[in-house]
C-alpha cells in the first residue's frame, strides 16, 4: 500500500487513488487498508498502481481543489495524459469517480472496464487497415502492433499495454475475427491466420526500408502470447522485438544518456498525444452533433410474461438496436417499469433521436425466465437483475450495482459507447432458450466457470 504522490499523475499508466478522511480512524484500518491491499494485489499484473491519501493532507487538499469531490472517494486516473498547449510542458489526467456499492468484485470490474482504448484502432475492413498504416505520418517508421481476437471486445491487458507503450508503437485490433463479417476474415488471412483456433494472434509489423503503404511490412508473430498472458510477460517479449523502444533506449544509455535523446523521446510522446487527442475531439464533435437535437419520445418499457410477448419484444431485436432488460419478481414488475421510465427520461437528454429509437426497455417476469437468466448469466438470488443487449454486435453486459435510475443510466452510457473496451459477452439468438422453467426446478446461478470474465482476457 503506497502513499499517493501527485508526481505519479505524470506516468502514462492507469492509477487508482483512495482518499479517506482520517489516517488513524477505524475505517482506515478495517475498511480502507484491507481494500487497498487487495486491490494492489489484484491489479499488480496489469501494472495499475493503487495509492492512498488522507483528505486533510497537502496532497489530499490539492486533489479536492482540483477535482471538487467529497471524501471518502475512489478515483481512477486513466493512462491517457492530455497533451499540453504548445507553450506548456505539463501533462494532465482526467479523473473518474467510483459511485457504486463498496463491493470488491464490482470495484475491480469497474476499474478494468474504465481503462481507455484511445491508443487502439479497431479494424473491420481492409480500408481500415490502410488508414491505420497512414496514422502518425511524422513517425511512419514506428512499429505496428496488430492483435486478432475471437472475442467481441478488447480486454484490459491489451488496453494497458497500449497506454504504457503509446510512444513506441501504433496499436490496432480485429475483434470477432472469424464471426459474422467476412471482411475481418480477409484481414486475418492476409496475415496467414486461417482459422479461429489460431487466435489470439499478436503480430508486430516493422516497416521495411522504402515501404510506404504498410503492405510490405515485415511481420513477426509473438508465439508466446496467449489469452492468459499478463502485461509483464508481453512487455518482456515485445521489448526484445522493439530495440528502439524508449525503455530500451533509456536502459542502454544508463547515466550517460544524451539530453537530445530525451528531448526526441519527449517530442515523439507529445506528437502522439496530440494526434490521439485530435481523434478524440473528432469523435466527441460527432457525438455532440448526433445528440444536439434530443428526442422527447422513446420506446416505453414493456412488461413480458409469456413467450409470445418475449419474441415480439426481444427475440426479433434488429441489427443496431439495444435492449435494457430487467428480470423482476412478479409482484415488483410495476416498480421496475417505473424505474425504467425514469432511466429513459434521463437518457433522452443525452442521446440523439435516432439512437433513442433503437433503444428498448423490457421488464421480464423472473418466475418464467429461469433458463433465459442462466443464458445471460443473471443472478436469480439478486433480483432485480439487469442485462444490456447490443443487437448489432450480439453482445450483452451484466449490471452489478444498486438498482436505481442514476446507476442504470451510468451503466447504459458506459457500455453503449465503448463496446470494444468493455467486457461484453457474445450471444446468439439461435441458442437462446424460451421463457419456461420446469416445475420443481429452482432458479440457480450459473457456474463462474461457464462465464467469460474480463480479468484474464487480452
Amino acid at each position: 500500500m503506497d502513499v499517493f504522490s501527485s508526481t505519479t499523475l505524470s506516468q502514462h499508466t492507469p492509477l487508482v487513488v483512495v482518499v479517506f478522511n482520517d489516517e488513524d480512524s477505524f475505517e482506515r484500518k478495517n475498511v480502507w487498508e484491507p481494500l487497498i491491499n487487495k486491490l494492489s494485489d489484484s491489479l499488480h499484473d496489469f501494472l495499475i498502481k493503487v495509492g492512498y491519501v488522507t483528505s486533510q493532507s497537502e496532497v489530499g487538499q490539492s486533489l479536492k481543489r482540483m477535482y471538487g469531490f467529497q471524501s471518502p472517494a475512489i478515483i481512477f486516473f486513466d493512462g491517457f495524459l492530455e497533451a499540453p498547449p504548445s507553450n506548456s510542458s505539463i501533462l494532465t489526467k482526467l479523473p473518474k469517480f467510483f459511485t457504486g456499492e463498496l463491493d470488491f468484485k464490482s470495484l475491480l470490474r469497474w476499474i478494468l472496464q474504465s481503462i481507455s482504448p484511445d491508443f487502439i484502432t479497431r479494424l473491420d475492413h481492409e480500408n481500415d487497415l490502410f488508414d491505420w498504416f497512414r496514422k502518425l505520418p511524422q513517425y511512419s517508421q514506428l512499429p505496428r502492433i496488430l492483435y486478432f481476437t475471437k472475442e467481441p471486445y478488447v480486454g484490459p491487458v491489451y488496453r494497458v499495454l497500449s497506454q504504457i507503450m503509446q510512444q513506441d508503437a501504433v496499436f490496432g485490433v480485429v475483434v470477432n475475427a472469424f464471426e459474422g463479417d467476412p471482411n475481418k476474415k480477409v484481414l486475418a488471412q492476409r496475415y496467414n491466420i486461417s482459422q479461429e483456433s489460431e487466435l489470439p494472434a499478436f503480430l508486430v509489423l516493422h516497416r521495411r526500408d522504402g515501404g510506404k503503404t504498410g503492405v510490405e511490412d515485415e511481420v513477426h508473430r509473438l508465439q508466446t502470447v496467449t489469452k492468459k498472458s499478463t502485461v509483464h510477460s508481453i512487455m518482456d517479449t515485445l521489448l526484445k522485438d522493439l530495440p528502439d523502444a524508449s525503455a530500451n533506449v533509456m536502459r542502454e544509455s544508463g547515466e550517460r544518456i544524451n539530453p537530445k535523446t530525451i528531448e526526441k523521446l519527449w517530442e515523439r510522446r507529445l506528437y502522439i498525444l496530440r494526434e490521439v487527442e485530435k481523434e478524440r475531439k473528432e469523435i466527441l464533435n460527432w457525438m455532440e452533433k448526433e445528440t444536439s437535437q434530443p428526442s422527447t419520445s422513446y420506446n416505453p418499457p414493456v412488461e413480458v410474461r409469456t413467450q409470445a410477448e418475449w419474441e415480439k419484444n426481444f427475440v426479433v431485436l434488429s441489427k443496431g438496436h439495444q435492449c435494457l432488460i430487467v428480470f423482476s419478481e412478479p409482484a415488483l414488475m410495476e416498480n421496475a417499469t417505473s424505474i425504467l421510465k425514469g432511466v429513459a427520461d434521463k437518457i433522452v437528454g443525452s442521446t440523439g433521436s435516432e439512437m433513442l429509437k433503437r433503444l428498448h426497455f423490457v421488464v421480464v417476469d423472473a418466475a418464467v425466465s429461469g433458463e433465459v437468466m442462466r443464458f445471460f448469466g443473471a443472478d436469480p438470488s439478486g433480483l432485480p437483475a439487469v442485462v444490456l443487449l447490443m443487437g448489432e454486435a450480439q453482445m450483452y453486459f451484466n449490471f452489478d450495482g444498486s438498482f436505481s435510475e442514476d446507476h442504470l443510466v451510468d451503466f447504459y452510457q458506459i457500455n453503449s459507447k465503448a463496446q470494444t473496451a468493455s467486457a461484453g459477452k457474445s450471444f446468439s439468438t439461435r441458442k437462446m432458450p424460451p421463457l419456461s422453467v420446469p416445475k420443481g426446478e429452482p432458479l440457480t446461478h450459473p457456474s463462474e466457470n461457464n462465464q467469460k470474465g474480463n480479468e484474464g482476457d487480452l
